[in-house]
């Protein structure tokens, strides 16, 4: 699967590209918080609503994923970073080999990630991110 990210001026999304275009994730773009649309207001020409988000994909262990890598989407928006995890699960009926680990015998077959976002990936800022 391939995966790229794109975004309006409410909401970014997670696109499959490949091996079909399809998009797996809607995330909204999260509410400005009251300090940071008065600090947005005594700006000149800056406004919350006017920035776009800054995406970037990357690769990271996560907390009980073991030794295995999982992309990371991260976003910053006005004053929050936030971090979007892909997760691939291994399907219920799944085959399994000898010892019990999944195996996939349909190369050809679509496995699409889940997506999740945690609050404690989150971070706010006293300033706006570039």
């Amino acid at each position: 699967v391939v995966l790229i990210a794109l975004s309006s001026m409410k909401s970014s999304f997670v696109v499959a590209v490949e091996p079909t275009i399809c998009v797996l994730h809607r995330w909204p773009k999260q509410e400005a918080t009251e300090a940071s649309k008065d600090n947005n207001s005594s700006q000149e020409n800056t406004s919350y609503s006017s920035l776009l988000p800054c995406l970037s994909w990357g690769w990271s262990l996560v907390s009980g994923g073991g030794n295995v890598v999982h992309p990371i989407l991260a976003r910053s928006w006005g004053e929050t970073l936030q971090l979007l995890r892909a997760n691939y699960i291994t399907p219920v009926n799944a085959p399994v080999d000898n010892e019990n680990i999944p195996t996939i015998v349909d190369h050809d077959s679509k496995q699409w990630p889940a997506f999740g976002v945690l609050s404690e990936d989150e971070f706010a800022t006293d300033s706006t991110i570039v």
